[in-house]
């Protein structure tokens, strides 16, 4: 599931023009599925469908990015180096 979870949030990211390596992340990646609430699994259920759809999803796509703080991708995310250590990226500036 964490591998889903985290290519579900990769891709609304990328979407919303944050391009980031396979092995950063962030907010909703971060938790351990056991810990996820009802809300934060309903909303990751509403990426899926709006990342799917056709470019006439892509407001509601931009939207959901914009106003759901644990989607968006902070300055600094955590990224795993291939020894599977942790590691804080400075990504750069964010579009607004």
């Amino acid at each position: 599931m964490w591998v889903i979870r985290n290519y579900l949030l990769h891709d609304l990211a990328c979407l919303n023009k944050m391009e980031l390596t396979p092995w950063d992340s962030w907010g909703l990646s971060e938790a351990p599925y056991p810990e996820l609430t009802e809300a934060d699994l309903a909303v990751l259920d509403q990426v899926a469908a709006v990342t799917i759809g056709s470019n006439e999803a892509f407001p509601a796509t931009r939207s959901l990015y914009q106003n759901e703080a644990q989607l968006r991708v902070p300055a600094m995310v955590t990224s795993y180096t291939m020894d599977d250590k942790k590691t804080r990226a400075l990504i750069g500036s964010r579009p607004e």
